[in-house]
């Protein structure tokens, strides 16, 4: 606490016709906050100035005295107790209220309970809440939280984290103090009138010749299964939190014989469509729908091992299989980028506008067309620009 301080006045303003006083008010600041408090004793404003000026004891002085011997000792329980000390805090405190506080750690147990559905989705907004109560320092009060910690905060971690990590990790904590903010928690939400910017995070994909490598490198049974996974992901443009969701009959074959999913993304509940392409349908039916997943971060993990294997310089995830995907989408097949937004489940077309830009390098290129006697272009003839709006009506775009 830097600033504490307590008066009292007796404004002329406030005068009383019948009785020529005023209200006695008590002034209480602390740190720059400032509220006023209407005593139940009057006095007139002149003698109250003297009386206050005099050094003479009287019962008006003794009151006033009293007062603010009992913030005084509030505010030494307040701080006896590790709470935050506010004006506020004491103004209710005068009025006999009961003023109810909330440590970090209760605010993201509330939260998390009402707010969040999924396990993975869970432990993340979790492990963002406790990194911040760790960098606090202590367990706070929510009202003790300013809009410099959160400053400071970020100033911290964002040369640790990547950028699109650090991203999510403001959104989170932002989200959580405008529920607080929402539910009457606190009165001000210090994240107001912040702004963080980010650069859009890179987004490694693969190209054929890697793909290739992978699928030809020497691995183990366990690196194996890891690769047969991945592969899928590639060519399947799910999540991984999709793929663990998946469930065998939600596989599908359209009157072509082709296989397709048609569902809601884990993350966002989002509808998408996924194609399950030559390679894909090859692998699941490898699975037969007996997908062998284990954590994500454990499948990460066996991905750097497997791109070392097959000697790719890349930091290879299982996100990287989907923005290999669609990138496959937009090259290879030519599909257009409305329809790569519903294929992927994209909210809006940013996010597949963005794989669109990284074409130059041309994945899945003349070679990989030469390797599948694919001469032609996909989308080129009437016959295949009919498909392809049949295929629009499908997805409902």
């Amino acid at each position: 606490m830097k600033t504490f301080a307590v008066s009292f006045l007796c404004s002329p303003s406030k005068i009383r016709k019948k009785t020529g006083e005023s209200p006695i008010e008590v002034s209480i600041s602390v740190n720059g906050e400032r509220v006023y408090y209407q005593l139940p004793k009057t006095c007139n404003p002149d003698v109250f100035r003297k009386i206050m000026d005099s050094g003479r004891a009287n019962d008006v002085k003794t009151y006033c005295d009293g007062i603010r011997a009992k913030i005084g000792q509030y505010q030494t329980l307040l701080e006896v107790q590790g709470k935050p000390v506010t004006a506020k805090k004491i103004k209710a405190f005068l009025e006999g209220k009961e003023v109810k506080s909330y440590t970090l750690l209760e605010l993201t147990g509330d939260y998390l309970k009402t707010k969040l559905s999924t396990p993975s989705a869970y432990a993340k907004y979790r492990n963002t809440f406790n990194r911040l109560k760790d960098y606090l320092g202590r367990d706070k009060e929510i009202s003790e939280i300013t809009s410099q910690d959160i400053v400071n905060y970020y100033n911290k971690y964002n040369p640790k984290f990547a950028q699109g990590t650090m991203r999510n990790e403001m959104k989170k904590i932002k989200s959580l103090f405008l529920f607080a903010f929402n539910d009457g928690r606190i009165e001000r939400n210090p994240f107001s009138g912040l702004h963080f910017s980010f650069k859009d995070p890179d987004k490694p994909f693969l190209t054929y010749e890697e793909i290739q490598a992978i699928r030809d490198a020497k691995l183990d049974e366990r690196l194996d299964n890891v690769r047969n996974f991945f592969l899928f992901l590639c060519f399947s443009g799910l999540e991984y939190a999709d793929v663990v969701n998946l469930k065998k009959e939600e596989v599908k074959e359209n009157r072509y014989g082709q296989l397709y999913i048609k569902k809601q993304r884990v993350k966002t509940k989002v509808e998408y469509i996924s194609i399950l392409y030559e390679d894909a349908d090859e692998l699941w039916r490898l699975f037969d729908g007996d997908i062998p997943v284990i954590s994500n971060a454990k499948t990460n993990a066996y991905l750097k091992e497997i791109a070392t294997a097959a000697g790719i310089d890349k930091s290879v995830t299982t996100l990287t299989a989907r923005h290999t995907y669609a990138t496959y989408l937009l090259s290879k097949r030519l599909i257009p980028v409305d329809v790569v937004q519903k294929m992927l489940g994209h909210t809006t077309n940013r996010q597949s506008l963005h794989y669109a830009k990284m074409l130059e390098d041309a994945v899945f290129d003349v070679n990989y067309r030469h390797s599948r006697n694919i001469t032609q272009p996909t989308v080129q003839t009437k016959a295949d620009e009919e498909d392809m709006e049949a295929f629009r009506k499908m997805l409902g775009i």
